[in-house]
């Protein structure tokens, strides 16, 4: 256990700017390596864009980029445990699985907040605008 403490002392970031740069680089990582880090960044542009097409309150486009950088969070999360767990144990295990099940279960729920969030400002208003045109 002291070793464990004094390899952390020694991985500890010195500065606030260092640990930043690490921050930086581990999201950089996620989005080269992720590919629903990507198909997420695709999903937030349309998702930007339309709401602005569609004129959405501020408030309401604040509450949609909290839940897209939430699903951006735990995307990270259940990226790193997954990573970790198969560095550590490379071979099947039945409670890494359990782990790494988990933390997908984690990005699915927020991702099903996000699209319910997101189904509930933008359905009304893409009603609205088809029943305009007609």
């Amino acid at each position: 256990m002291c070793i464990a403490m004094s390899n952390n002392k020694k991985h500890k970031s010195a500065s606030f700017f260092e640990s930043l740069f690490f921050a930086t680089r581990g999201i950089f990582f996620a989005f080269t390596r992720e590919p629903n880090m990507r198909r997420q960044s695709v999903v937030l542009i349309v998702v930007v864009l339309l709401s602005i097409l569609l004129k959405v309150s501020l408030s309401e486009l604040f509450i949609i980029l909290i839940l897209s950088f939430l699903v951006f969070a735990f995307e990270l999360i259940n990226s790193s445990i997954e990573a970790l767990a198969d560095a550590l144990h490379p071979k099947r295990h039945k409670n890494i699985e359990r782990a790494k099940d988990m933390a997908a279960g984690s990005v699915l729920l927020i991702s099903l907040a996000a699209l319910i969030y997101g189904l509930t400002v933008f359905i009304p208003r893409l009603i609205g605008t088809y029943l305009s045109l007609l």
